[in-house]
């Protein structure tokens, strides 16, 4: 018996009506797609079909003859219809598709929805592609080299250039195999595994193509193409996983209405399975939804995408940054036209539509062009009327209402999900976005390099994993090494030099605050309420001023305790306020003049608990202006307080004099000013002196002839 291993690898029919997907697709798998009564009266496919293909791997990894090792691989088909009708419902097909199984009749040739087809995957950014020239049993071989010809000119400069052409016919199997054989090619290049033979593989393919992400890495998504109940079960909902994995027991949200519900089973590829995640079809059986509750265009999503939700229930305006290219104006194939600033498109993405206006944006940002040419590329910005899930590197196609026909795409650069990031978001759509660079540690650092503003110091770290499209521990572990001037800490992505720059003003603040503040005010230390009110304007670009508030504080709250140093620069004063440690404070961060500072210094030294007043510093023999600095600098190290006017103390004294009053008096209700005395051995001069400068401190508070406690 055959081990059978999932593959993430969706392969998707494009094609005219009629052409033989379904019927190509039947003989392929054995499935038959068309399960509506309509579609099988008609012979006509009207909603999606979805089937699957079994391939036998060899030892190599590569598509061997049946049974090579006893290995097969299966991967999943989506059929889309053909007619113009359901172009959006092939466009929600289209969603996720690996390879392209571009089906062309022989009869008719290359027909109007053969072209759409092509420029819809082109948009989407499909690359890899099998064309089939199907009915070739109906014409002459002169037919089908002249179609094959057509088909050639349609390809050219498309994602699918140079992709294999197979000649079939399906009433004697002619070109059946060699089909299978291309596809499994294809399918085992598109997850990574050896791609056999290069001249299946399309010549527009992205050179050094790299490897898929790690779907534990990606926020999860799955865009819903059908709800329906089974008895039973209950509700189900299918779709092709667009990011992420998914497991059981785990609970999603849905978008736009923002519910928690809970995965109960999940399904892939006819398949119980206990995980399932990007590229891979599922039907995943939800608890606490009823299925009329959802509907083609929703999405299932991971709940660290709620955001999103919020913005939808609140109704708020999506916007998105993208890069859009508009398809060339090729005579004979198809026609486009110019599309002008804030011209109404038909935005499709995933498997939900909605109308957008767009706006094209220069390289910085600015609004900087009127009109989008044929052919070419530009950054842009999409107001969208209703909400969609877009997250960086996810292809769109964009429609015109008007003729009905599709005029180009792109890829999302970075959403709005955030009126603090908007500033913000311009610059990221800069960063070169590849559909499987999206995510890589080297793109994170570009998106955050280019989101960061200048003085700002980072994003809340759910912000920045929805704008980089990957989880938490992902992001994490990509900002592990500071080396790159970031870092994650307590719920944010901060830059290095911005946090430096925090605690060299917050010193700076306080060095001048040391050198400006009266004696009082020194002894109460700074207020952080005005210290925050100082810094906030010039750091809250990014995170708003209440989370930039929030990260302030926390830097200071660093700096209290040490973090990162070897002992911490900042205190608490016993009134709350900032102050100087005593490290910082030390006499030779005064003013510099070492002898001025030493003989101030040496007459505190002379006689224990001694203060001095200016009359006796003027005496020391120094130019007045000399003393001046010195005291002005001393005061600023915090090495000495003016605990009176014109009265100087010894800060280390000042402290210790705090510290025996409030031992005294958290033993003993109050004080008098001849018990301060004793307890300091001082004279009662002093120790009054002091305790009106304790009292201005907020320290004690006076009743009659005695302090208590503040």
């Amino acid at each position: 018996m055959q081990k059978i291993k999932r593959i993430s690898s969706i392969i998707g029919t494009a094609g005219h009506v009629d052409h033989g997907k379904s019927t190509l697709i039947r003989a392929l798998t054995g499935i038959e797609t068309d399960t509506l009564a309509e579609e099988k009266r008609r012979g006509v496919s009207i909603e999606l079909g979805f089937a699957y293909i079994d391939f036998d791997v060899d030892e190599k990894g590569k598509g061997g003859e049946e049974g090579a090792n006893g290995t097969q691989v299966r991967a999943a088909i989506i059929d889309v219809p053909g007619h113009e009708r359901f172009i959006r419902t092939m466009l929600a097909g289209a969603t996720g598709i690996d390879v392209a199984l571009l089906v062309v009749a022989t009869d008719d040739g290359v027909m109007p929805q053969t072209i759409e087809h092509v420029d819809i995957l082109h948009c989407l950014g499909v690359e890899s592609g099998v064309v089939v020239l199907s009915k070739c049993d109906l014409v002459t071989p002169e037919r089908v080299s002249e179609v094959e010809a057509e088909v050639g000119a349609l390809l050219k400069g498309t994602a699918l250039e140079g992709a294999e052409v197979v000649r079939y016919s399906s009433v004697d199997g002619t070109g059946l195999e060699e089909i299978k054989q291309s596809l499994a090619s294809l399918v085992l290049s598109s997850v990574g595994g050896d791609s056999g033979s290069s001249s299946r593989r399309s010549s527009k393919r992205i050179p050094g193509r790299i490897p898929r992400r790690i779907p534990n890495e990606e926020l999860f998504r799955l865009p819903i193409d059908r709800s329906f109940s089974i008895k039973g079960f209950g509700t189900v909902v299918t779709g092709t996983i667009a990011s992420g994995a998914i497991s059981k027991e785990s609970v999603v949200e849905t978008f736009p209405q923002g519910r928690n519900v809970k995965v109960r089973t999940i399904e892939s590829l006819n398949t119980e399975v206990a995980r399932a995640e990007r590229g891979e079809r599922a039907a995943i059986n939800l608890s606490g939804i009823g299925y009329k509750e959802l509907k083609r265009g929703e999405v299932l999503v991971s709940p660290a995408l709620a955001p999103f939700a919020a913005m939808a229930m609140k109704k708020e305006r999506f916007r998105a940054d993208v890069t859009v290219e508009l398809l060339a104006d090729v005579p004979g194939i198809r026609s486009v036209t110019a599309v002008k600033k804030n011209a109404t498109l038909m935005l499709h993405h995933l498997t939900g539509s909605t109308l957008v206006r767009i706006r094209f944006k220069g390289s910085d940002g600015s609004n900087a062009r009127e009109t989008l040419a044929p052919g070419e590329s530009t950054r842009a910005r999409l107001l969208l009327a209703n909400p969609l899930v877009l997250l960086r590197g996810d292809a769109f196609v964009l429609r015109d209402p008007a003729t009905a026909s599709t005029v180009g795409g792109g890829r999302v650069g970075a959403p709005y999900f955030e009126r603090e990031l908007m500033p913000a978001i311009d610059s990221v759509v800069g960063a070169p976005c590849k559909r499987n660079s999206v995510g890589s540690p080297g793109d994170i650092i570009a998106v955050l390099n280019a989101l960061l503003p200048e003085n700002g110091l980072g994003f809340e770290l759910g912000a920045v994993a929805i704008i980089c499209n990957v989880t938490e521990p992902a992001l994490k572990a990509a900002l592990a090494d500071r080396t790159n001037g970031l870092f994650v800490s307590n719920g944010f992505v901060l830059s290095c030099d911005c946090v430096e720059r925090v605690r060299a003003l917050v010193k700076e603040a306080l060095l001048r605050f040391y050198d400006e503040g009266t004696s009082s005010a020194l002894a109460d230390g700074l207020n952080e309420e005005l210290l925050l009110k100082s810094l906030l304007p010039v750091f809250s670009r990014g995170l708003g001023p209440q989370k930039a508030r929030t990260v302030v504080k926390y830097i200071i709250e660093e700096m209290i305790e040490g973090v990162d140093n070897d002992s911490s620069d900042i205190e608490r004063s016993s009134s709350g306020g900032l102050v100087l440690s005593s490290r910082v404070r030390a006499p030779k961060s005064g003013s510099g003049d070492s002898e001025v500072e030493g003989a101030i210094i040496e007459i505190f030294n002379t006689d224990g608990l001694k203060s001095v007043t200016a009359t006796e510093l003027s005496s020391l023999g120094f130019a007045l202006a000399r003393i001046d600095a010195a005291v002005a600098g001393l005061k600023r190290a915090g090495a000495i307080v003016e605990f009176k006017r014109d009265g100087f103390l010894l800060s280390e004294n000042v402290e210790r004099a705090e510290a025996e009053l409030r031992e005294f008096l958290s033993l003993n209700p109050s004080i008098e000013a001849k018990e301060f005395r004793d307890l300091l051995g001082c004279g009662r001069k002093l120790a009054i002196e002091l305790l009106e400068y304790f009292d201005s401190n907020k320290v004690t508070i006076r009743r009659g002839d005695e302090r208590i406690l503040m």
